[in-house]
Formats: structure tokens, C-alpha cells, sequence
């Protein structure tokens, strides 16, 4: 086998394994990336600056309640079933907002609780498990 051949052959081999590892490092960084932005949503900060931080991201983001969610649409789906729980669970008082973060089976989420304009509380969820 030639030279050429060889390297050929190791470049296609590489391939799948570079493919691999990417996903892999993808879905360990998404984690911790999407807790550092749920960090930056304090109690009593701007939830402006959350958005601002969150639309500079790849994270799914969700708002607003009820309005213009699609049942089909699976980040509106599982926003809206995180409100109900957030609802029952958490004795909010005002709106909500969810960061997704989906890297394979499950998904992580910031779930942010904020009333006119203003973070009242914010934490992260892995639900990849």
C-alpha cells in the first residue's frame, strides 16, 4: 500500500472517531456552560441581562406563558409542563422562563422565575438522566 493510500485510509478511519468525540465533549460542556448562565441570573437582577446572555447562546430559550406554544412543538411542550410544576411546587407569583440545553436523551434547563421585568429565583435542572 502506497503512501497516499495510508494516509487516506487513516484520514477516513479518523473521521468517525473525531465525529465521536466532538458529541461527547459537546454534551459534557453543555452542562456546565448552561449552569454558568443560570449562575448569572441573581434574585432582584434585570432578567433582561439573562436574556441578552441567553440569546448570545445555542440554548433553547422559552417565555411567556401559554401564549403562541405549539403542543407539538417539544420545547414548547416541556415549557409548559416545567410551569405547571413550577406552579404546584414552587408557589410562584409570577412568570417564568426556561434555557434548554437537549444534548442527547433528556435535556438540561434554567428555569427562571422573574415578576415585572425583575429574577425572584433561578436554578438549574438536569434532566438528562
Amino acid at each position: 500500500m502506497g503512501k497516499v493510500s495510508k494516509v487516506i485510509a487513516y484520514t477516513v478511519a479518523a473521521i468517525p472517531v473525531f465525529a465521536l468525540g466532538h458529541c461527547m465533549y459537546n454534551e459534557a460542556s453543555q452542562r456546565s456552560a448552561l449552569q454558568s448562565l443560570c449562575g448569572t441570573a441573581k434574585a432582584g437582577s434585570a432578567l433582561r441581562s439573562f436574556l441578552d446572555e441567553a440569546a448570545k447562546t445555542t440554548y433553547k430559550l422559552r417565555t411567556g406563558g401559554a401564549a403562541g406554544k405549539v403542543d407539538s412543538e417539544w420545547f414548547d411542550r416541556e415549557y409548559l409542563r416545567l410551569g405547571t410544576y413550577v406552579k404546584q411546587t414552587k408557589n410562584m407569583s409570577g412568570d417564568y422562563t426556561v434555557a434548554f440545553a437537549k444534548p442527547g436523551i433528556g435535556y438540561y434547563a434554567c428555569i427562571v422565575v422573574h415578576k415585572d421585568g425583575v429574577v425572584q429565583s433561578a436554578w438549574f435542572e438536569d434532566r438528562s438522566s
